[in-house]
């Protein structure tokens, strides 16, 4: 992940140093080589590109690849970087299928899993409504009518967020060109469908603050912020001492620092918004939370970052870099009160006493060795 420290060659080169030199970050950090040796046909050394595959990552985020050369004498330069941006996620896709009769989703999904080698986990049911039957019909007609009436179960198709495969949307073609398999499979599956007719590709609002972060409440050890939400997502905030080099918006969601190590459990705290859908209708009203740190020093200057992201099904999209939110404030003066009816005149007297104990103790001590 982008922002961890440049290594030392000898650290890549041996990936145990990183551990017993605890310069080892707290994100993934793969590791791997490639090589290239001169011919046996040729006098020279030819060179030739040499390539890296890395696999796993997760889409929409900032990685740096760092590297070494070492020649085969063991001898090697500087350590080398290269900063990379991965693709966008592709959304989700939602289809229906259109059925003759009340079948188990989880034998559809299977179905549907097995003919496009996609796990069955990442086909979620959305939908699957009860054909509608009347009980002891006796009229064939009224029976004819019942029999002809079909119903559709609808379903999302998502996308691993670490795998580089096909666009959900194009799973779905394949399932339309499938079609004949699946209804041999389930003869429920009403044969003359067109699946792709009922696709499409679900998106969701970028995450947005309903106001800007406000300050609430400010005291010697605790300040408290209050946020709030144009919609359905969460709201994550990182306090540092003023200065702290910034984490980016993956960092703060994941309590990390800048360098990629893990911050106190006490510096990050995140809350949650969820509005439910009203379709009686279309006013919503948007929530506020109040968002308290506490263990603070008093007269202390800090810094506070407020992220979002939405609630997408897979990897929910944070804000950008440039739309990160940040307060800097100082913690008020430790106070000390003393009660109204303490008497002064005893307290003067008691430091008037104390001075005496105090002078007569270093009089005697300086004394007693004459």
């Amino acid at each position: 992940l982008n922002g961890t420290a440049m290594p030392p060659p000898e650290e890549i080169l041996n990936p145990e140093l990183r551990v017993k030199r605890k310069t080892k970050t707290e994100v993934l950090e793969i590791t791997g080589k490639n090589s290239s040796s001169q011919t046996k046909y040729s006098k020279t050394f030819l060179f030739y590109d040499t390539y890296l595959m890395i696999s796993s990552l997760e889409e929409q985020t900032s990685f740096v690849v760092y590297f070494v050369l070492q020649d085969l004498a063991g001898n090697y330069n500087g350590t080398e970087m290269f900063e990379f941006l991965t693709m966008d996620k592709f959304r989700p896709s939602r289809f229906s299928i259109t059925l003759s009769k009340d079948v188990d989703p989880k034998l559809l999904i299977s179905t549907m899993s097995f003919i496009t080698f996609i796990p069955e986990n990442r086909f979620i049911l959305i939908d699957a409504p009860k054909k509608f039957e009347i009980p002891n019909v006796k009229d064939p007609n009224l029976q004819k009518i019942l029999d002809e009436q079909t119903i559709k179960y609808t379903f999302e198709l998502r996308q691993n967020i670490t795998s580089n495969e096909k666009r959900p949307l194009v799973i779905v073609v394949l399932l339309q060109s499938s079609l004949a398999k699946i209804q041999r499979e389930i003869p429920q599956v009403v044969p003359s469908q067109d699946i792709i007719q009922t696709a499409y590709e679900v998106s969701t609002d970028p995450a947005e603050f309903t106001t800007e972060p406000k300050i609430s409440k400010i005291g010697p050890f605790e300040a408290g912020f209050n946020v709030s939400l144009k919609g359905n997502g969460t709201v994550y905030a990182v306090i540092m001492f003023k200065g702290t080099p910034r984490p980016s918006g993956r960092q703060i969601r994941d309590s990390l620092t800048s360098t990629n190590f893990k911050m106190d459990k006490d510096n990050v705290i995140n809350a949650t918004f969820y509005y439910p859908h009203n379709p009686n209708s279309d006013r919503v009203f948007y929530e506020t939370k109040t968002i308290l740190f506490n263990n603070l020093m008093d007269v202390t200057d800090y810094d506070v970052y407020f992220v979002a992201e939405n609630a997408a099904a897979v990897n929910p999209d944070l804000m950008r870099e440039e739309d990160i939110y940040k307060l800097t404030f100082t913690t008020e003066r430790e106070k000390f009160a003393i009660s109204e009816s303490y008497d002064v005149s005893k307290f003067a007297k008691a430091l008037h006493l104390s001075l005496w104990v105090t002078l007569t103790l270093q009089v005697f001590i300086y004394i007693y060795p004459i």
